[in-house]
């Protein structure tokens, strides 16, 4: 299965816990005007999820986001995810195995206009599409996905931009690896780079983090991959018609 060796619920979130815990740290956000709300809503969150032995149970949930300068025009980038599962551990005590009970993970990315029309540019949604509740490749992402609260609150006409996007419309589900709220902000820091986010790009111990985010979800995934193309299994079972959809 090409999730089998996905983080359990539990260490998935005390990635996230690691990642907010270094973003409210950094003084370029918190100085910064175009980031100042973005940095009070990362501050807010980890007040929420602070206490680390109730991570486990918490659902966690984060939308907010920030101004950039996108092909000298500015736009208004907006990060978000729900995190909700937990991990479970069988008897007998000496050979506790960890058991993933997750309900739902999905992260997005949406780029707005705030400064002439109010609209959403883009909004893509990425999903851990769990067992077989959920439709498409185990993991995927989307266009667009349903427009959200904190959009709506930016004074974006939702339910029109739901119209114009065709939001009901779900499919295509298109494969794609697994993500983190990490791995979001470092495709964002890469793709809309910035003086602030540049800082904290090459900032050491952010670096550590985005490391340890790929160690946990990229490199397992990546060496299922490879795995099924190296075993000898039957000639109609196909990597992204069997595989991926198992």
């Amino acid at each position: 299965m090409i999730d089998k060796d996905y983080p359990t619920p539990l260490i998935l979130k005390e990635l996230e816990y690691e990642t907010f815990q270094y973003l409210r740290t950094r003084k370029e956000l918190r100085e910064e005007v175009i980031f100042q709300s973005f940095f009070q809503d990362i501050n807010l969150f980890f007040q929420s999820i602070s206490d680390k032995s109730k991570l486990n149970s918490n659902r966690l949930s984060f939308e907010s986001g920030f101004d950039q300068l996108i092909d000298n025009k500015l736009y208004h980038i907006v990060v978000g995810f729900v995190l909700d599962g937990i991990e479970t551990r069988t008897a007998p005590k000496k050979n506790k195995k960890s058991v993933s009970n997750y309900k739902f993970v999905s992260y997005s990315i949406s780029i707005i206009d705030l400064v002439v029309e109010k609209k959403v540019i883009k909004r893509l949604h990425f999903d851990y599409a769990i067992s077989n509740e959920q439709p498409g490749p185990r993991f995927h992402f989307q266009f667009p996905g349903e427009m959200s609260t904190y959009i709506d609150k930016k004074g974006v006409d939702c339910a029109k931009a739901d119209a114009d996007l065709s939001s009901w419309f779900e499919k295509p589900r298109i494969i794609f690896f697994p993500i983190s709220f990490a791995l979001l902000l470092e495709f964002i820091f890469n793709e809309f780079p910035s003086i602030t986010t540049n800082k904290i790009k090459n900032d050491n111990n952010w670096l550590g983090i985005v490391k340890k985010n790929e160690e946990v979800l990229l490199k397992p995934y990546y060496q299922n991959c490879s795995d099924f193309f190296k075993s000898n299994h039957k000639p109609s079972n196909l990597f992204y018609r069997n595989f991926y959809y198992e």
